[in-house]
Formats: C-alpha cells, sequence, structure tokens
C-alpha cells in the first residue's frame, strides 16, 4: 500500500511540473527579444500573438495561461506549454512590408479619393504585393477592405466594385487617373 502511495505522490509531482512558455512583446522582432518563463502552477497553454496576410501582427503579448474565447484565433494563439521550452515561438520572421493607399468616398464631389499618404501593409515574404482599390461600381457605402492593403473580395472584384493591382503604391489617385483618362476618351468617342 505504502508503495502504490509513493507511485501516486511521485506521479503527481511529474505531471505538476512547472510549464515553460515564452514572454515578451507582440512586437518582438527576433527570437532573442522574448524571455523563457517559467508559468504558474497549473498553466498549461501558452499565448502569442498572430499574423494576419496584409494586416500585420496582432497586439496578443507572449505569454503564460490561454486565449480568451472571444480572442482565441482571432488575434491569440495559443499552444501546450512544455517543462523545458516555449511552445509560443517568434510569430512572422521574415515578413516584409510595402504601401498602398486607403480610400474614402467624397459625398459632395460623390467620388472616391485616395488618402494623401499610403499606409504600410504586411505579409509573409513569400507573398504578393497587393493594393486595392474601390472600383468603377462602388456605392458610397462600399468597404475597402484592409485599407487598401490585399486583394479585393472576389465578388466584389467581379461586381467591378474592388480594383487591384501589385505594385507597392500603385492604387493611389494618380495611378487611377492613368485609368480613368484613357476610359474617359473611349466613351467620349464612342458617343
Amino acid at each position: 500500500m505504502k508503495v502504490l502511495l509513493l507511485f501516486a505522490v511521485i506521479f503527481y509531482s511529474a505531471s505538476a511540473a512547472v510549464k515553460k512558455c515564452n514572454t515578451g512583446e507582440a512586437t518582438a522582432a527576433k527570437a532573442t527579444d522574448l524571455t523563457l518563463k517559467d508559468c504558474d502552477e497549473g498553466v498549461t497553454k501558452c499565448t502569442s500573438p498572430i499574423f494576419t496576410e496584409y494586416t500585420g501582427l496582432s497586439t496578443q503579448k507572449y505569454a503564460c495561461g490561454a486565449c480568451s474565447d472571444d480572442t482565441k484565433d482571432k488575434t491569440c494563439a495559443d499552444c501546450e506549454a512544455k517543462e523545458n521550452e516555449g511552445c509560443n515561438t517568434l510569430v512572422a520572421e521574415g515578413a516584409k512590408t510595402f504601401k498602398c493607399f486607403s480610400h474614402t468616398y467624397d459625398a459632395t464631389a460623390k467620388k472616391w479619393n485616395a488618402g494623401e499618404k499610403a499606409g504600410t501593409c504586411n505579409a509573409k515574404k513569400d507573398t504578393d504585393i497587393k493594393c486595392n482599390s474601390p472600383g468603377a461600381k462602388a456605392s458610397k457605402d462600399y468597404k475597402q477592405p484592409g485599407n487598401g492593403c490585399g486583394p479585393c473580395i472576389e465578388a466584389d472584384k467581379t461586381a467591378e466594385k474592388c480594383s487591384e493591382c501589385a505594385k507597392e503604391s500603385c492604387n493611389s489617385a494618380s495611378t487611377l487617373a492613368f485609368v480613368l483618362v484613357p476610359l474617359m476618351a473611349v466613351i467620349f468617342h464612342a458617343l
């Protein structure tokens, strides 16, 4: 009986071993920016931010504990904590940035205008650069995906509510003018 009790204590001690997680800010740029930390007893998960194409890294910190139900798989990822290393390794190493313009609707002029400055877009290193802008049939209620970063929603592209291009800052007002001016000339000559 004493032997069984001894095995039970040993088994419980082994299963209740303290787990480790990497801790640090979501903006950690390299693995050395993270610190391996012992978690509180009973903690079985580690958290890390999520990288979303064309949007970038969420603000979730690297930490001990599980994601909340409302953030899990949206802005937070968690993994099974280990005894000797952090399972929550650095996210989005090798990401790249590029610029695209967001657009706003001018109710007075009844047209879409590109912003004065291009915003920063984030993508994985092997992801193609894509910018989007309101298309010829975009209504004033149209919602531009990703503030101009990334591709169009396919249904909006098909319905000509969104157009996309594949170069940095290609969705600026000056770029759109080069498309619209020849189009206007064709329409004018057709009449």
